[in-house]
């Protein structure tokens, strides 16, 4: 009996078909800044839907960014400072469920030097096998959030279920957490890096079995 010749697969790329939409967000004193939602078309145009019902509801955009001067001694000190350059126009990016948002600066009026603080308002929903597959399984994260710089210093506000966050330093693991936080309560995730990527990842998992948790996320970067 002749053995059976093994078939080679030939060479291939494959491109996934996201949808993508691109704005411009306007905090209404001149700060301007990019944002774009990618994803399957059904999920980029469900996450556009809430966002515009947060701004109905709350009368701010679940993604938005609040431009402040700032003068503390801290920001002048790292001034003078030989501080690695920032990339121009560096995105700051989510990740929640299927659909990827990019946050960059486009236009800032504030001179320098000034913080942003930049404002995110997921709603994640964990299916229960998931959920029950937890105990032996890593969970996958419902949301995820990544930003750079020597330190990390996170708000953490759920509104509604039960939310556990984690502060990732890339290429070294855990820097915080994980901190499980409940309805109408609030923590931090703080960490200083000590190498030389500095670059954090922020990860939520949903603990409400079926059920959907909503959160707020606030990150600030200082630009001296």
């Amino acid at each position: 009996m002749k053995a059976k010749k093994k078939v080679r697969k030939s060479e291939s790329l494959t491109f996934e078909n996201l949808y993508t939409i691109k704005g411009l967000y306007n905090d209404g004193k001149g700060n301007e800044f990019n944002v774009y939602i990618s994803g399957e078309k059904k999920q980029v145009d469900k996450f556009r839907r809430y966002q515009e019902h947060q701004r109905d509801k709350k009368g701010v955009f679940g993604i938005r960014a609040t431009v402040t001067k700032d003068n503390s001694l801290v920001t002048a000190k790292a001034n003078q400072g030989n501080q690695l350059k920032e990339k121009r126009n560096a995105k700051v990016e989510f990740k929640s469920g299927k659909v990827k948002i990019g946050i960059s600066r486009h236009k800032i009026v504030v001179r320098r030097p000034y913080q942003i603080t930049y404002h995110i308002d997921p709603k994640i929903k964990t299916p229960l096998q998931a959920v029950a597959l937890g105990a032996n399984l890593q969970p996958v994260p419902d949301f995820e959030f990544e930003f750079d710089g020597p330190t990390a210093d996170v708000n953490c506000i759920v509104q509604r279920g039960k939310v556990e966050f984690s502060l990732v330093e890339v290429g070294k693991g855990v820097a915080d957490g994980p901190k499980t936080i409940g309805d109408n309560s609030s923590g931090k995730l703080i960490a200083k890096s000590s190498g030389a990527i500095q670059k954090w990842r922020v990860e939520a998992i949903g603990r409400m079995q079926g059920k959907e948790s909503t959160f707020d996320l606030e990150y600030t970067k200082k630009f001296g």
